[in-house]
């Protein structure tokens, strides 16, 4: 990702957006390094999971407007970190409307 920013002399906020674009129409999340990806909720909230599955318990939801970098990912969960510092995972279902709207902050 470095290359094509100092190659088209692209911000990392620009770099970012496309990363997250590119990624949630197929699908997929990926870690890139040196650059934290972070969206928006867009939906109403998202349930926060204390392990990648509907079996483990909410421990906390993150509402409309507040902000999540995204870990990594584990089948179609996605492990996350508030602003407040807490991490937990979140179901890429939940994250979709997110990931579509391109709500990057970086």
């Amino acid at each position: 990702m470095k290359g094509l920013t100092d190659h088209f002399g692209l911000g990392r906020a620009l770099a970012s957006t496309f990363v997250v674009l590119a990624l949630s129409t197929s699908g997929m999340i990926a870690v890139v390094a040196g650059y934290p990806v972070t969206v928006t909720v867009t939906g109403p909230y998202v349930d926060l999971h204390t392990s990648p599955g509907r079996g483990y318990p909410v421990f906390e939801v993150a509402e409309h407007g507040d902000r999540l970098t995204l870990l990594k990912q584990r089948t179609t969960w996605i492990k996350v970190r508030t602003t407040a510092g807490k991490e937990g995972w979140v179901s890429e279902g939940q994250l979709h409307d997110s990931l579509r709207a391109g709500g990057v902050i970086s």
